[in-house]
């Protein structure tokens, strides 16, 4: 499960990986629900730093 604090470990310092909208907008599509087919059709949106909404 993801939670509104996804971060990541870069040479010792804690970054943000995704903005809180993007990070947002992955808990609203609960993508880890999805069927591999699907994921992997949107994998480039989901790697994306950018948001949809």
């Amino acid at each position: 499960m993801i939670a509104s604090g996804v971060k990541f470990i870069i040479n010792g310092a804690n970054r943000e990986k995704f903005s809180t909208e993007k990070i947002a907008e992955h808990l609203v599509l609960k993508w880890w629900d999805w069927d591999i087919k699907k994921i992997t059709e949107n994998l480039e949106f989901l790697t994306s730093k950018t948001s949809r909404f």
